[in-house]
């Protein structure tokens, strides 16, 4: 599917955003959409080390852990017939590899109700 997605993405690494966090902020809202996440994206005035009554996904994925609690069922990745399937990869890689059907898989993971 990248050739389908690709001109939706092409130009955010030339985008003029005052800083990272900007740059991250556009893309996340612009995967949602791919992705057809209907989700809010809230910015606070300052860091909440516990928000209060809502959902924080701010730490459920951590480069340095690997996700023992998640099982990521196999799809055909580029090179899988030559490494097997690698879990965990990026949302690029779910998003580009089965396309629509992306908001499934995250859905029978777990990971969005």
């Amino acid at each position: 599917y990248f050739l389908y997605y690709k001109d939706e993405l092409i130009g955010f690494d030339k985008g003029k955003y005052d800083n990272l966090f900007g740059f991250n902020s556009h893309l996340i809202r612009k995967i949602a959409e791919l992705v057809n996440l209907q989700i809010k994206v809230e910015i606070t005035d300052s860091y909440e080390k516990k928000p209060f009554n809502i959902v924080d996904y701010r730490n459920l994925f951590n480069p340095k852990d690997q996700q023992k609690d998640i099982v990521f069922p196999d799809y055909i990745q580029v090179f899988s017939d030559r490494h097997g399937f690698i879990p965990n990869l990026s949302i690029l890689d779910l998003l580009f590899n089965l396309g629509p059907e992306s908001k499934e898989y995250l859905n029978r993971i777990g990971l969005i109700f």
